[in-house]
């Protein structure tokens, strides 16, 4: 890992976990307990932390 990076939280691994099992950010909302505009934030900040560019809308 790049020393500058952040790690991953627990948080953030649990929903990469579910995103990467395919599931929509309102699933991974629903299973969560958090609003689906809070996992949008994750998923930018998991990208961001990973070096990954987000998805175009």
């Amino acid at each position: 890992m790049d020393p500058g990076r952040k790690p991953l939280s627990q948080r953030e691994w649990e929903i990469l976990r579910l995103v990467a099992e395919g599931r929509s950010q309102r699933e991974v909302a629903t299973t969560v307990h958090m609003p689906q505009s809070a996992v949008a934030l994750a998923v930018s900040q998991i990208n961001r932390k990973l070096g990954l560019r987000d998805e175009e809308p």
